[in-house]
């Protein structure tokens, strides 16, 4: 087989791929990774490199400031005459002005309700140009016209889009065909002054054109084929991948988050049998978020139509109603169970480890299957009453059942869920006693409160929850059996965190947009490092870990990026010594065995090495990572 057929069978992979040999010179770089990596462009708007020049018309279409803009803030703003204090992270906005005119002032728009930006326009004459500008989040396309004549860019999660006109000239000088790229062209670095690359003009090699799958031509005007791989893609995680592989220090790196000129990526290494190459396989994430949210309209799509057929319009639900967060199949399922638990009045039994969010779906089945507010969702946690009073707390008492009773008596928490839900969380733990008169509940609809002689019926729906294994707990005695067939009558299982990774990145982001708002603070974004240390963590808290984890990380982060240093994880308590060197204790005490080695050696970096055995490459990669600083002795 021939290079030419090797490459067009390369070509045909979905996943971008790129070879390095032992030198780290690029010998092979497929189609996927070229338009991955914003080496390919289409020559839609050719132009020659240059950089934004006093008096030049800027116009830029932002749908979420400071997301993949090159942390844009008002401070760059300031350039083309804007000057304002309501504009914050977050907001999608437009900009026209003149580039460094200070008596020229610009014209902005901001949109702040998230609600209302499925399609954004903005119109205006400026300097006798009529300017027309669309962010159309539906169909994920950014729109800047000039006098009539469009200048597209699509996307696929935020992206900043800039047009630079030339008003000597009266022609386009820049234009951001394809948001981020090789030539780490950001709308906040432009505005400082930072030159662009050409396009389309000016190209190297003798066949720089190719054709895509869509018959849309591609031009290359960077070279990489035998130019060093850190030239190109500008990720130091990325090449501590390579040289590790071509070090021999491992065969194979598994797939971890890099940012890639700002994109997100999932990267894997490996050395190739018999030879000094290093394949390297790239997924877009930008992509498959794309994709999962164009799935997910699909089967909302199908769920409306499915229910328009069988229910009536007052009992029409769909799965977009539902708040778990993610994108795993896992997680799917999850929504789709709850749904249909809404729809039913069986009981339902939720299992899984502590902090997988048991609560929040109980929470969900009941919303989804009540009109909000009219019905009570009354929730105990059965580990948090003492054994003697579950009676009394979950069925109340009359007038006098027993010294020190309420004179009035007290209605108990199944009354107070009449009509509507109780969830009884940590079910495991409800003693033997109340096993038997929860069941009993359960068959009749009705309880006698403590001293009462006759009855109080009730209609409650039972969800209960544990993260214990109740079918061992039968075996053990601790749990009736036909109190578990009676609760599980559609059982619920939640997978743990470590079993679906890849719902990090969702509950990542909406976690930071939480606690932007609780903590009044600026919003933040997770630099490459830090969601690689997360990625790589087991998780044993799950999703409530997660999240005192991103808190902690968002009060102790200085800038608008949370760094791996930020990142402080829990390493399991050890009873014995800690061995010395890193090949024999595990990723989660590497991070307290750097920590220690350091210490013993006064921060002496070579002494540390030897000791920990590792190379000079890894030591430092392990310190980026964990965040380890370094004293400079």
């Amino acid at each position: 087989m021939n290079s030419t057929q090797f490459l067009k069978i390369i070509d045909a992979v979905d996943e971008g791929i790129l070879i390095v040999d032992q030198q780290g010179i690029i010998q092979m770089f497929n189609k996927r990774a070229r338009l991955m990596t914003g080496v390919d462009i289409r020559p839609v708007m050719p132009h020659e490199s240059g950089k934004i020049n006093s008096g030049d018309l800027v116009i830029i279409a932002d749908n979420r400031l400071g997301y993949d803009d090159g942390e844009l803030d008002i401070a760059q703003l300031k350039k083309i005459g804007i000057k304002t204090d309501e504009l914050k992270r977050d907001d999608a906005f437009v900009a026209v002005g003149l580039y460094d005119t200070p008596e020229k002032t610009g014209e902005l728009k901001i949109w702040k309700n998230k609600s209302q930006r499925d399609h954004l326009t903005f119109e205006t004459i400026f300097e006798n140009h009529k300017v027309y500008v669309s962010i159309n989040l539906k169909d994920k396309v950014l729109e800047i016209r000039i006098d009539g004549v469009p200048y597209l860019m699509h996307y696929a999660i935020a992206i900043g889009h800039i047009v630079v006109y030339d008003l000597q000239l009266n022609c386009v000088k820049f234009y951001q065909d394809k948001g981020y790229s090789v030539r780490n062209e950001t709308v906040s670095e432009l505005l400082k002054g930072t030159a662009f690359r050409s396009k389309g003009q000016n190209s190297v090699g003798t066949d720089n054109r190719r054709s895509s799958t869509d018959g849309v031509e591609f031009v290359e005007d960077v070279k990489v084929i035998g130019e060093p791989i850190s030239t190109i893609l500008r990720s130091e995680l990325l090449l501590s991948m390579t040289n590790r592989c071509q070090s021999s220090e491992t065969e194979k790196i598994e797939y971890t988050y890099v940012e890639i000129n700002q994109r997100p990526i999932l990267c894997a290494a490996e050395k190739l049998k018999e030879t000094k190459l290093v394949m390297v396989k790239m997924i877009d994430l930008s992509d498959a978020y794309a994709l999962i949210e164009q799935r997910n309209q699909l089967i909302s799509t199908l769920e409306k139509a499915t229910q328009q057929l069988h229910l009536s319009k007052d009992r029409t639900k769909t799965s977009a109603s539902t708040k778990i967060i993610g994108n795993s199949n896992a997680i799917q399922r999850i929504n789709f169970l709850i749904e249909k638990a809404a729809k039913s009045q069986s009981t339902v039994l939720i299992t899984g480890e502590s902090g997988t969010g048991k609560t929040l779906i109980a929470e969900e089945i009941h919303k989804s299957g009540h009109e909000s507010g009219k019905s009570p969702f009354v929730s105990v946690n059965c580990t948090a009453i003492p054994h003697q009073l579950f009676e009394s707390e979950l069925f109340g008492y009359v007038k006098g059942a027993f010294t020190g009773a309420e004179k009035g008596g007290k209605i108990g928490l199944f009354q107070m869920a009449d009509g509507g839900t109780l969830f009884l969380d940590e079910i495991g733990e409800l003693p033997q006693k109340m096993q038997v008169k929860l069941l009993q509940v359960l068959q009749s609809k009705s309880f006698y409160k403590v001293g009462a002689t006759s009855p109080t019926r009730v209609d409650v729906r039972i969800i209960a929850a544990t993260n214990k294994d109740l079918r061992a707990e039968i075996e053990n005695r601790n749990f009736r059996e036909d109190l578990y067939y009676r609760l599980g009558a559609f059982p619920l299982y939640v997978a743990p965190l470590r079993e679906r990774k890849g719902d990090l990145y969702p509950l990542i982001e909406a976690l930071l947009n939480k606690f932007a708002i609780s903590l009044g603070m600026e919003p933040k974004v997770l630099s490459g490092e830090a969601m690689a240390m997360l990625l790589d963590y087991h998780w044993p808290g799950n999703i409530r870990e997660l999240e005192n984890v991103i808190e902690l990380a968002y009060n102790l982060s200085e800038g608008k990026k949370i760094e791996a240093e930020d990142i402080v994880l829990s390493v399991p308590m050890r009873t014995k010594p800690l061995p010395q060197t890193l090949k024999s204790v595990s990723e989660e005490a590497e991070r307290q065995q750097i920590i220690k080695v350091l210490n013993e050696t006064d921060h002496d970096v070579k002494k540390a090495i030897e000791m920990l055995e590792v190379s000079r490459s890894v030591f430092y990669e392990k310190t980026k990572k964990y965040g380890v600083t370094l004293r400079k002795k």
